[in-house]
């Protein structure tokens, strides 16, 4: 008889303890990828154990787990730098909402390993609010990519006759080229406002006020040519010296010095002539550099046809922010299969990263494309890499 019941309880006593054995993997009703909602995400939480407490540690675990889905979202949007400097902001009105930002979710695995508990699920995460959130907290910078609005500041010495009606000659001869080259002047009236300000403080106030991105100042300095026999004709004689500075940043781009002479039988004649001259020449060089310089170290916009899901936005982010002079990756919009970026650039330009993108073979991208700040494609696909 012993022998005879040995056989269902060996089999009860598997059954008890098969699911301890092993990981929990319930059939999940979430399917990856975009959704009407939001997006279906997967995410893995960790804490350490509790061995007088396993509910709790659990419950933790999946909190965690909920947590790690919502910080998908949020790392697609923002830098590392933003994330540690505002780590408090982000995790009191973002991170520790799961339930505000999650629909719902299914539980796919949860298993030990020392010390820790996981907890692996897949959540419906409200992809929108959490984009419309970022944004209400200031913390999703704004687009910047195109030509960017100029400001002109050229300040010159009066005691050198060297006035504000002789300093718009110049600037004007200065901007002439950036306008023929599509970039936007603010006009004269805030130059001349702007010419009275002293610090670099204000300055910087005022950038922000006009909503600048490249902030040109200049001094103007200038002087008669004596001693010399110019048959009744006078010569003036300007140095111009500019620094390009990026006013997101605050740093200088550019520098550069012109100077020009002007000739007349009239002094206000002269020093026009010196002004146009040095000024016109400062101006084409910007305009032949300042493309280049910004393209160097700027903002270019990546949209990619073919995303079905943030998990391959996070797979393309990791590959994109392993090429040297892709600084920062910021996810702007994602739905009905396409994904627009901006990708933050320092000595690299668009059509180098057009290239790496050609050549590589994981995740297979097609370049249709590509302007002086923008680069469009398509994924073919995210097969798996060799080796794995």
């Amino acid at each position: 008889m012993k022998q005879k019941s040995s056989l269902p309880v060996f089999i009860v006593v598997l059954f008890i303890f098969g699911g301890c054995v092993g990981h929990h993997k319930p059939k999940p009703r979430l399917k990856l990828g975009e959704t009407i909602q939001g997006e279906i995400i997967e995410a893995i939480g960790e804490v350490l154990i509790d061995e007088a407490d396993i509910a709790k540690t659990k419950r933790l675990s999946l909190i965690e787990a909920q947590k790690k889905a919502i910080e998908k979202v949020v790392g697609l949007h923002i830098s590392a730098k933003t994330l540690i400097e505002k780590a408090i902001t982000i995790e009191q009105r973002i991170l520790s909402q799961s339930d505000g930002y999650i629909k719902k979710y299914d539980i796919i695995d949860e298993w030990i390993e020392k010390p820790f508990y996981k907890t692996k699920i897949r959540a419906l995460v409200l992809y929108q609010k959490i984009t419309n959130d970022l944004d209400g907290l200031g913390l999703l910078q704004k687009p910047q990519v195109a030509n960017p609005r100029i400001a002109v500041i050229l300040k010159g010495n009066t005691e050198n006759n060297l006035t504000d009606n002789k300093i718009i000659i110049a600037n004007n001869s200065l901007i002439q080229p950036l306008l023929d080259k599509d970039y936007y002047i603010i006009n004269t009236k805030h130059q001349g406002a702007v010419s009275k300000r002293k610090s670099l403080s204000e300055l910087g106030a005022l950038a922000k006020e006009l909503d600048v991105g490249i902030l040109i100042l200049g001094t103007v300095q200038g002087q008669f040519v004596t001693g010399f026999d110019l048959a009744g004709l006078v010569s003036f004689r300007t140095a111009i010296n500019v620094e390009v500075y990026k006013t997101q940043t605050n740093e200088v781009i550019m520098t550069m010095n012109k100077s020009a002479s002007g000739v007349d039988i009239i002094n206000d004649m002269a020093i026009e002539k010196a002004l146009k001259s040095a000024g016109g020449q400062i101006g084409e060089e910007l305009a032949k550099k300042l493309a280049h310089t910004l393209a160097m170290k700027s903002i270019i916009s990546l949209s990619i046809s073919g995303i079905n899901s943030l998990n391959q936005i996070e797979d393309m982010e990791k590959f994109i922010s392993s090429i040297s002079g892709v600084n920062n990756f910021f996810l702007r919009s994602f739905g009905n299969g396409k994904a627009v970026i901006d990708l933050h650039i320092e000595n690299i330009g668009v059509k180098d990263i057009a290239q790496i993108f050609e050549k590589n073979s994981y995740p297979k991208i097609k370049v249709n494309r590509l302007t002086q700040n923008s680069i469009k494609c398509n994924l073919g696909f995210f097969a798996h890499p060799p080796g794995l």
